[in-house]
């Protein structure tokens, strides 16, 4: 591909790690988070299996993106402390590994929070394992591919139809959710819908301040959290403490209602090209892959 990709994920194959580290030298590796959980069932004592208040301890401390890499040291000692897996060999292990699979390390990756599984690959193997047989000579498996393409089309024909046709229900006051109802498609209007809702709720802005060329937001949510947000009026871009978005995510998770237009960069031509050619659009987007668009 003429460069190295900046990260790459894989499961937990120990040759895979060695052959990563010594071939892609400047290529960060994660491990597939899910495959890593699903093992928890199996490595628990069984008096511990059933405890829903271990199991909501873990994930929080394991799962969060707002935490800081020490703080996660700090979280995870406390629950291994508390219910006796300090001397685990299993838990040991993955906490010594830490690095390769906890998100609150790749907080400094941009757009990390969306890089934690291969479901991508998979779900498209499994999909087309639907169609096909390993046992299938090559003129069934070029009949099957094509069955296989004609389904993802005629799907996304329907996801595309029902964007164009359904008009979304707005759930705040806030301009930020009335632009995303024109941008996303359906299901993914109502997965970001949720996230500016809560937000809306549950954050709230301190206080204003400029620094130059630097607009300064100061947020508070619901947790007593501080979150600093700031804007660059000579670049256009925006960074938060949280590391976790930049640009339009800023009202997403800091919650602003009041002048949030202020804060939305909208690509009017793109948005006048799909209104005016929504069937063109349509089509092109066959091509894009699996018919569940995002």
């Amino acid at each position: 591909m003429g460069s190295a990709p900046k990260l790459i994920i894989t499961d937990q194959d120990l040759g895979m790690k060695v052959v990563v580290e010594r071939v892609l030298v400047d290529t960060r590796q994660r491990w597939w988070m899910w495959h890593i959980m699903f093992k928890v069932v199996e490595k628990l004592p069984k008096n511990l299996l059933g405890n829903e208040d271990l199991k909501k301890k873990l994930n929080n401390c394991v799962w969060s993106e707002l935490i800081e890499p020490e703080e996660f040291d700090e979280e995870w000692n406390k629950v291994m402390e508390k219910y006796g897996l300090k001397d685990n060999e299993w838990f040991s292990s993955m906490f010594a590994s830490r690095k390769f699979w906890v998100p609150a390390f790749f907080r400094d990756f941009p757009m990390s929070s969306l890089i934690k599984t291969t479901s991508i690959s998979e779900s498209q193997n499994i999909f087309f394992k639907r169609y096909s047989k390993s046992r299938s000579n090559l003129v069934e498996f070029l009949m099957n591919y094509n069955n296989a393409l004609d389904g993802q089309r005629s799907n996304n024909n329907r996801l595309e139809y029902l964007d164009f046709n359904t008009i979304p229900t707005l759930k705040t006051n806030s301009a930020l959710e009335k632009h995303a109802s024109t941008i996303y498609s359906d299901s993914g209007f109502k997965l970001i819908q949720s996230e500016i809702e809560e937000a809306v709720e549950n954050v709230t802005m301190v206080i204003v301040s400029i620094f130059g060329e630097n607009e300064i937001y100061a947020v508070n949510d619901k947790f007593s959290k501080n979150w600093t947000v700031s804007y660059s009026t000579s670049f256009d871009s925006y960074a938060c403490s949280c590391k976790m978005f930049g640009r339009i995510g800023l009202a997403v998770h800091c919650g602003f209602d009041d002048d949030i237009e202020t804060f939305i960069v909208v690509d009017e031509t793109k948005q006048e090209y799909r209104d005016m050619h929504g069937d063109f659009y349509g089509i092109a987007r066959l091509f894009e892959g699996d018919g569940d668009k995002i």
